[in-house]
Protein backbone atom coordinates (compact mmCIF):
# COMPACT_ATOMS: atom_id res chain seq x y z
CA UNK A 1 0.00 0.00 0.00
CA UNK A 2 1.55 3.41 -0.90
CA UNK A 3 1.74 6.06 1.69
CA UNK A 4 -1.20 8.28 0.34
CA UNK A 5 -3.16 4.81 0.96
CA UNK A 6 -1.81 4.35 4.18
CA UNK A 7 -2.83 8.07 4.95
CA UNK A 8 -6.65 7.64 4.08
CA UNK A 9 -6.60 5.26 6.09
CA UNK A 10 -5.06 6.46 9.56
CA UNK A 11 -7.67 9.37 8.27
CA UNK A 12 -10.79 7.44 8.37
CA UNK A 13 -9.10 6.12 11.57
CA UNK A 14 -9.36 9.54 12.81
CA UNK A 15 -12.48 10.39 11.64
CA UNK A 16 -14.15 7.43 13.98
CA UNK A 17 -11.81 8.04 16.82
CA UNK A 18 -12.94 12.00 16.89
CA UNK A 19 -16.74 10.83 16.82
CA UNK A 20 -16.00 8.07 19.50
CA UNK A 21 -14.19 11.40 21.54
CA UNK A 22 -17.13 13.52 20.56
CA UNK A 23 -19.70 11.29 22.19
CA UNK A 24 -18.36 10.51 24.95
CA UNK A 25 -17.58 14.55 25.79
CA UNK A 26 -21.76 15.18 25.41
CA UNK A 27 -22.40 12.37 27.70
CA UNK A 28 -19.44 13.48 30.53
CA UNK A 29 -21.29 17.25 30.01
CA UNK A 30 -24.67 15.83 30.14
CA UNK A 31 -23.82 13.83 33.71
CA UNK A 32 -22.09 16.97 35.18
CA UNK A 33 -24.75 19.03 34.74
CA UNK A 34 -27.46 16.28 35.46
CA UNK A 35 -25.43 15.78 38.79
CA UNK A 36 -25.73 19.14 39.38
CA UNK A 37 -28.77 19.19 39.04
CA UNK A 38 -29.82 16.55 40.95
CA UNK A 39 -27.89 18.04 44.05
CA UNK A 40 -28.93 21.61 43.93
CA UNK A 41 -32.84 20.06 43.94
CA UNK A 42 -32.17 17.46 46.49
CA UNK A 43 -31.07 20.18 49.13
CA UNK A 44 -34.08 22.42 47.39
CA UNK A 45 -31.77 25.49 46.12
CA UNK A 46 -33.92 28.54 44.28
CA UNK A 47 -33.87 28.88 40.83
CA UNK A 48 -31.77 32.21 40.54
CA UNK A 49 -28.21 32.51 38.81
CA UNK A 50 -26.21 29.77 39.00
CA UNK A 51 -28.96 27.29 39.68
CA UNK A 52 -31.15 28.64 36.97
CA UNK A 53 -28.32 27.92 34.38
CA UNK A 54 -27.80 24.28 35.67
CA UNK A 55 -32.18 23.48 35.84
CA UNK A 56 -32.07 25.22 32.34
CA UNK A 57 -29.42 22.99 30.94
CA UNK A 58 -30.55 20.05 32.89
CA UNK A 59 -34.26 20.23 31.09
CA UNK A 60 -32.80 19.80 28.29
CA UNK A 61 -31.47 16.59 28.75
CA UNK A 62 -33.51 15.67 31.16
CA UNK A 63 -36.51 15.84 28.76
CA UNK A 64 -36.78 12.00 27.37
CA UNK A 65 -37.00 10.95 31.15
CA UNK A 66 -39.68 13.73 32.80
CA UNK A 67 -41.93 12.14 34.18
CA UNK A 68 -40.90 8.78 34.39
CA UNK A 69 -40.72 8.71 38.20
CA UNK A 70 -42.64 10.56 40.82
CA UNK A 71 -39.95 12.55 42.81
CA UNK A 72 -39.55 12.12 46.29
CA UNK A 73 -40.02 15.06 48.95
CA UNK A 74 -37.02 14.70 51.62
CA UNK A 75 -36.62 18.01 54.23
CA UNK A 76 -36.68 21.04 51.62
CA UNK A 77 -35.67 19.37 48.37
CA UNK A 78 -36.82 16.47 46.35
CA UNK A 79 -35.06 13.60 45.09
CA UNK A 80 -35.47 13.22 41.56
CA UNK A 81 -35.10 9.58 40.66
CA UNK A 82 -35.43 10.51 37.11
CA UNK A 83 -32.26 12.72 36.62
CA UNK A 84 -30.46 9.37 38.33
CA UNK A 85 -31.63 7.48 35.58
CA UNK A 86 -30.78 10.06 32.94
CA UNK A 87 -27.36 9.83 34.09
CA UNK A 88 -27.23 6.05 34.27
CA UNK A 89 -29.10 6.50 30.71
CA UNK A 90 -26.78 8.76 29.28
CA UNK A 91 -23.39 6.96 30.12
CA UNK A 92 -24.58 3.83 29.35
CA UNK A 93 -25.35 5.08 25.85
CA UNK A 94 -22.00 6.79 25.55
CA UNK A 95 -20.27 3.60 26.34
CA UNK A 96 -22.42 0.93 24.09
CA UNK A 97 -21.73 3.91 21.04
CA UNK A 98 -18.48 4.11 21.85
CA UNK A 99 -17.79 0.59 21.45
CA UNK A 100 -19.78 0.27 17.95
CA UNK A 101 -17.68 3.20 16.56
CA UNK A 102 -14.60 1.45 18.10
CA UNK A 103 -15.87 -2.18 16.06
CA UNK A 104 -16.23 -0.61 12.92
CA UNK A 105 -13.24 1.08 12.91
CA UNK A 106 -11.36 -2.14 13.80
CA UNK A 107 -13.34 -3.61 11.09
CA UNK A 108 -12.25 -1.01 8.52
CA UNK A 109 -8.78 -1.85 9.64
CA UNK A 110 -8.88 -5.30 9.65
CA UNK A 111 -10.46 -5.30 6.33
CA UNK A 112 -8.11 -2.92 4.58
CA UNK A 113 -5.32 -5.16 6.03
CA UNK A 114 -6.59 -8.66 4.60
CA UNK A 115 -5.23 -9.57 1.69
CA UNK A 116 -7.37 -10.31 -1.30
CA UNK A 117 -7.05 -12.33 -4.52
CA UNK A 118 -7.08 -9.65 -6.32
CA UNK A 119 -4.08 -7.69 -3.99
CA UNK A 120 -2.27 -10.79 -3.92
CA UNK A 121 -2.20 -11.27 -8.20
CA UNK A 122 -1.42 -7.74 -7.94
CA UNK A 123 1.86 -8.55 -6.60
CA UNK A 124 4.58 -9.51 -8.66
CA UNK A 125 6.22 -12.89 -7.80
CA UNK A 126 10.08 -13.61 -8.47
CA UNK A 127 10.41 -17.29 -9.47
CA UNK A 128 12.51 -18.76 -6.94
CA UNK A 129 16.77 -18.77 -7.32
CA UNK A 130 17.68 -22.29 -7.46
CA UNK A 131 20.96 -22.68 -5.86
CA UNK A 132 23.81 -24.99 -7.92
CA UNK A 133 23.85 -28.40 -6.80
CA UNK A 134 27.34 -28.38 -4.71
CA UNK A 135 25.61 -25.58 -2.41
CA UNK A 136 22.95 -27.71 -1.36
CA UNK A 137 23.32 -29.73 1.55
CA UNK A 138 21.09 -32.87 2.21
CA UNK A 139 19.26 -32.34 5.85
CA UNK A 140 20.18 -35.78 8.15
CA UNK A 141 17.58 -36.98 9.97
CA UNK A 142 18.53 -36.21 13.82
CA UNK A 143 18.81 -39.28 15.68
CA UNK A 144 16.67 -40.34 18.26
CA UNK A 145 17.66 -39.74 21.45
CA UNK A 146 16.58 -40.80 24.75
CA UNK A 147 15.59 -37.66 26.97
CA UNK A 148 17.90 -37.02 29.68
CA UNK A 149 17.83 -39.07 32.96
CA UNK A 150 16.38 -36.86 35.53
CA UNK A 151 17.72 -38.15 39.19
CA UNK A 152 14.60 -37.00 42.26
CA UNK A 153 16.98 -38.49 45.13
CA UNK A 154 17.62 -35.74 48.09
CA UNK A 155 20.69 -34.39 47.51
CA UNK A 156 22.89 -35.71 50.31
CA UNK A 157 23.37 -33.55 53.27
CA UNK A 158 26.60 -31.28 53.75
CA UNK A 159 29.28 -33.01 55.42
CA UNK A 160 29.99 -31.95 59.53
CA UNK A 161 32.56 -29.89 59.71
CA UNK A 162 36.14 -31.68 61.38
CA UNK A 163 36.82 -30.97 64.84
CA UNK A 164 39.20 -28.50 65.70
CA UNK A 165 42.78 -30.46 66.26
CA UNK A 166 43.96 -30.54 69.96
CA UNK A 167 47.22 -29.18 71.12
CA UNK A 168 50.09 -30.68 70.04
CA UNK A 169 51.46 -32.79 73.62
CA UNK A 170 54.72 -32.93 74.76
CA UNK A 171 56.91 -35.50 72.95
CA UNK A 172 56.76 -38.58 74.66
CA UNK A 173 60.27 -39.89 76.11
CA UNK A 174 62.09 -42.09 74.28
CA UNK A 175 61.67 -45.69 76.38
CA UNK A 176 64.95 -46.67 77.38
CA UNK A 177 67.15 -49.26 75.73
CA UNK A 178 67.03 -52.75 76.88
CA UNK A 179 70.14 -54.11 78.04
CA UNK A 180 71.47 -56.74 76.00
CA UNK A 181 70.14 -60.56 76.13
CA UNK A 182 72.94 -62.82 78.57
CA UNK A 183 74.73 -65.10 75.98
CA UNK A 184 73.60 -68.70 76.54
CA UNK A 185 75.94 -70.42 79.45
CA UNK A 186 77.73 -73.53 78.19
CA UNK A 187 76.24 -75.45 81.11
CA UNK A 188 73.72 -77.22 79.80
Amino acid sequence: MSNSGRAVERGALGVFKFFTWIIYALAILAIIVLAFAFVLLMFGAKPTGFAETIYTLGSDFMNPFKGMITPTPIGGGVLAWSILIAIAAYGVLAWVLGMILTAISRAIYKTKRTPTPQTIASVPVQPPVNPPASAVTPVQPAAAQAPPQVDFTPAPEPAAPAPAPEPAAAPAPAPAPEPPAAPPSAEG
